[in-house]
Parts: C-alpha cells; structure tokens; sequence
C-alpha cells in the first residue's frame, strides 16, 4: 500500500511546457500532465483492488447473471461506486473531496421518490454538478411497511446503475448525510457487489444532521468521557427512552411522525428542557426549537433532535 505524502508542488519558475506557474504553485487537483495521483488512487486498501466474484446477496432477487463480467468491464478497467456525503441539505456543508468528486464523475446517480420531485440530494448536487450528468434513480425511500415493494425497488435500482457502470468507469452516488450513517447508499452497494464483477466501492463521508443542529443551535454534543448515542425513533419509543434514561447525550432521527411519543420520552427522564430538534437545516424552511416547546406534530419526517447530558461544571467528566 503506497501513501502519497502530500499535493504535487511545481519548485520552478514554470513548467516545461512554459505554462508559466508561479514559484511552490501548488497542483490539486493534479493536472494530468504532473502524472499525480490522488490519495485514494494511491491508497487503495486490498480488499478494494480485490476482484469481487458476484454473488446473490441475501434478500436480492437480482441474478448475478443479468450483468457478465464481459459487459461489465469491456475495456479492461474496474468500474467504481463512490458513495458521496451531500450533507443535511445546505450546499455549502460538502466537502471538497466531494465536490472534486462530482465533477470527475462520469455519471451522478441520485435516489428518488417515484412521486418525481426533486430530493434534497439531488437538490445539493445541483449546486456543484451540471444537470446533465444526474441520472435520476427511483428508490422507495418512503416505504417502511410493504418490504416486497421495498425490496423490488432495491433490486431494479440496482440493475439500473449495474448497466450505468458497465460504460462508465466512475459513477457517483449523491446520499444526504453521510454515506455510512443510515443511508440508501449501503443496500445498493450490497446489490452491486453481487452483480458487478470487480467493482471497487468507496465512500466520502459527510456532514450530518446533528452535527450541523448542533453548530447551529449552540449545542455541544459531547464532553469528556460522555457517551454519544444515536437513535432512530423509526425503531421505537421504547430505544429512545432507555437511551434518554442514560447519563450521555442522546440524538434521534427520523422522529417527525412520532412527536408526541418523543415529547413524553423526554418529559417521563426529565430531559425537555435542554433538548433541540430542528428540520430542514440550512434552507428556507428551516425550524430550530427548543424540545420544550410543543411537540404536536406530526412534523417533518427527517427532523432531528439533539438532548444533551447533563453538565454542571466545566470540564466536570474529563
């Protein structure tokens, strides 16, 4: 595994071509004539380079052998999957590895509702990406009860970008939040792995709902040796409640249909007054309030809050 220490830096007055770049000009990213590689071209780990011999995972109902390896690949490369963070919804919470990201992609695959309107990702990526490259890509993001439909949609989404990787060699798939934390991008990896031979995977985390309430509300999510627990309320009251009766900050997601249970959650372990919830970071319709205020929603679906641990002296649980 090769490590690349830092940005190539031209020393001269200017380039043998005469290009005329100033004295320590730095190249990032590297022009293709330095013949620098980025990090994560250099810093491939194994098992990514490793082949990846197709396999039905379980649940898929996708045959590995509606995409051969010879379509797959026919000019000889590995195709790539890059999950890309988009952040919580302001386009300027995305990281510059992202956005180099998006323009290099060939294609930018972002999850919709089969409704048609424009997600929050697809949204964010429109700030950075030309429109052309977006490939729209119907997910049922909103299906939490019929997990055959849910199931059916994964598969064809699935199928969909497995075709798109066979002519492209980098396609990139825009999630809100970070690719890693609950997100669409994890079960259509698992789908590809099984179809695409030799798929290489990799993820740019992002910005996430919590962190950004918390910068935007003045919350510190975490002190000292103070645990950091993270609840989708989609699981249940009850985890929230046992998570809240804690002695660590608690963040749920995904509570807007469950108000009213999360407000008696946090009356019952007495932590209503020092909590914040907040929807729709970072654009017009954006709603921050205290937890203490009425929670008779429902409200939106992807609303966060944050209760944070009790403190009652500075740097008291170092």
């Amino acid at each position: 595994m090769r490590f690349r220490r830092g940005p190539a830096t031209v020393t001269g007055g200017s380039e043998p071509d005469g290009s005329g770049l100033p004295e320590s000009q730095e190249l990032w990213p590297p022009s293709p004539r330095s013949g620098a590689r980025t990090p994560s071209e250099d810093c491939r780990h194994a098992l990514c380079r490793a082949p990846v011999r197709p396999a039905r995972h379980p649940g898929c109902s996708v045959s590995p052998d509606a995409v051969s390896p010879d379509a797959v690949s026919p000019h000889g490369w590995s195709p790539r999957l890059v999950g890309l963070g988009m952040g919580p919804g302001d386009p300027e919470l995305v990281t510059v590895k992202a956005v180099r990201l998006l323009a290099e992609a060939e294609v930018v695959v972002v999850p919709v509702l089969d409704s048609g309107e424009t997600g929050r990702a697809e949204a964010t990526v429109l700030h950075h990406a030309e429109s052309a490259k977006v490939e729209r890509v119907v997910f049922a993001l909103n299906e939490r009860q019929d997990r055959a439909r849910r199931e059916a949609a994964w598969d064809a989404a699935g199928a969909r970008v497995a075709e798109l990787l066979r002519t492209h060699r980098l396609v990139a798939f825009a999630t809100i939040g970070d690719p890693n934390v609950y997100s669409t991008f994890t079960y259509l990896a698992q789908t590809l792995t099984a179809l695409v031979p030799g798929l290489v995977v990799e993820s740019v985390p992002g910005i996430t709902a919590m962190q950004d309430l918390a910068a935007r509300s003045g919350t510190v999510l975490a002190e000292g040796t103070e645990p950091l627990t993270l609840v989708p309320v989609t699981a249940g009251a009850g985890v929230l409640r046992e998570a809240l009766s804690g002695p660590g900050t608690v963040v749920a997601y995904k509570f807007g249909r469950h108000a009213a249970e999360v407000a008696r959650a946090l009356t019952e372990t007495g932590r209503a007054d020092s909590a914040v919830w907040g929807a729709s970071l970072g654009l017009p319709d954006e709603q921050i309030r205290p937890a203490g205020d009425p929670l008779d929603g429902p409200l939106p679906y992807l609303s966060t809050l944050i209760a944070p641990a009790v403190r009652t002296t500075r740097g008291g649980k170092l």
